[in-house]
């Protein structure tokens, strides 16, 4: 779709859309090519909000990047999750 400065980065932007026409959005790192956002429009009983969850602190496990600082925001909530370790096919 074009590029965007996402946290200071700058960003591929990919647009998803679903068979029934709702639309997502991916972001992709020019320096790394790793996934720094998602972003979508969530319903709920409440009204339609826009939800962004930024990636961030990628480490290798495996020989697989993976994110180890999640923040998600929806409407005026904010999470901030931090993953400790991750288990890779142990069984």
């Amino acid at each position: 779709t074009g590029m965007e400065n996402i946290n200071g980065k700058d960003a591929y932007k990919i647009t998803f859309t679903t068979p029934n026409g709702k639309k997502s959005f991916a972001y992709y790192s020019v320096d790394s090519g790793l996934l720094i956002r998602t972003a979508s429009s969530v319903s709920t009983a409440q009204g339609t909000f826009n939800q962004t969850t930024d990636m961030d602190d990628y480490r290798e496990v495996q020989g697989v990047k993976y994110p180890f600082k999640l923040n998600q925001n929806m409407g005026p909530q904010s999470i901030e999750l931090t993953v400790t370790s991750y288990e890779i096919n142990t069984g």
